[in-house]
């Protein structure tokens, strides 16, 4: 007995895959924690309207800071720093696994603006929850000085600080 599959088996074997990858892709979420201008439900549902805002909790041993002016804000919008002891406070939005190509999208991970990581974020229980984030690719190797020490480039625009 030959237990060797056939070339047409394999084949239909990984479409098969494919077909439940793409269906599980489809129906399932993810949780997103947002720190930025996605705090705003109107902001967020422009690409994402199955973001459905399920509470709010904490990065722990992070900061909020800005880097690289951005033309669309004018002025630098904010990304997350690691420092012990720290905590950047946001919103958990739980999202369709349908809109993750868009969130990604929306953040510029193409454009290598913002890279996607998974990190716990710090629930009011206390317990965690594995949320997507995002960081500035170009991310600053240190933390800016208070506001009114910052570089020009590391500001953010007044618009852009209404908004988170």
């Amino acid at each position: 007995m030959n237990c060797k599959p056939s070339n047409k088996t394999i084949l239909i074997l990984g479409f098969l895959s494919a077909c439940l990858i793409d269906v599980v892709m489809a129906t399932g979420t993810f949780y997103y924690f947002a720190y930025g201008s996605n705090l705003l439900a109107k902001r967020i549902h422009i690409q994402n309207p199955t973001a459905v805002r399920k509470g709010f909790g904490y990065l722990k041993d992070y900061s909020l800071d800005f880097f690289h002016y951005a033309a669309r804000w004018r002025g630098a919008p904010a990304t997350i720093v690691e420092q012990e002891g720290k905590k950047v406070w946001g919103a958990i939005w739980e999202i369709d696994n349908s809109n993750l190509a868009d969130l990604d999208r929306q953040e510029g991970v193409h454009n290598s603006v913002y890279k996607p990581l998974t990190l716990p974020v710090v629930l009011p229980t206390g317990d965690t929850l594995d949320c997507r984030v995002y960081q500035l690719v170009r991310n600053p190797c240190c933390l800016a000085p208070d506001a009114e020490d910052r570089p020009y480039e590391r500001q953010p625009s007044k618009t852009y600080m209404n908004i988170i």
